[in-house]
């Protein structure tokens, strides 16, 4: 699983835009912080 993530080009703006199609509001910069803590 680790591996997918480290290979996709999921970005901030592109986890920022899913969220919001699932009607949770995040900010570039929350949404940054995620994608780190993910990859870690």
């Amino acid at each position: 699983m680790e591996e997918r993530f480290e290979k996709s080009k999921l970005t901030p703006e592109k986890v920022v835009e899913i969220l919001k199609k699932k009607g949770t509001s995040l900010s570039t910069d929350e949404a940054e912080t995620m994608l780190k803590f993910i990859k870690s």
